[in-house]
């Protein structure tokens, strides 16, 4: 699981959290979604206003799957893996 919210509240650490660095990498190889901080449009329609709390994703181990948590649709799956049988 890789998240994005600095931390659980007063004193507790999130084990999850990633570095910025790591986060522009994960951007870069489509694992994670960009920041939606940035985009004018979600912003104006609240989407954005809470980030980076509550967002985050989770990749297998064979990067096949990835779940995407509290982006637009509050939760994608996705599966990159070819053909039908998943």
């Amino acid at each position: 699981v890789y998240s994005l919210s600095p931390d659980f509240g007063t004193g507790v650490a999130n084990p999850n959290f990633i570095s910025p660095e790591k986060y522009d990498e994960l951007v870069k190889a489509h694992v994670m979604f960009k920041d939606m901080d940035a985009d004018p449009y979600l912003k104006s329609a609240g989407i954005a206003s809470d980030w980076p709390y509550g967002r985050g994703c989770w990749q297998s181990d064979d990067k096949q799957c990835i779940v995407w948590f509290g982006e637009e649709d509050q939760l994608r799956i996705m599966c990159m893996k070819k053909g039908t049988r998943l």
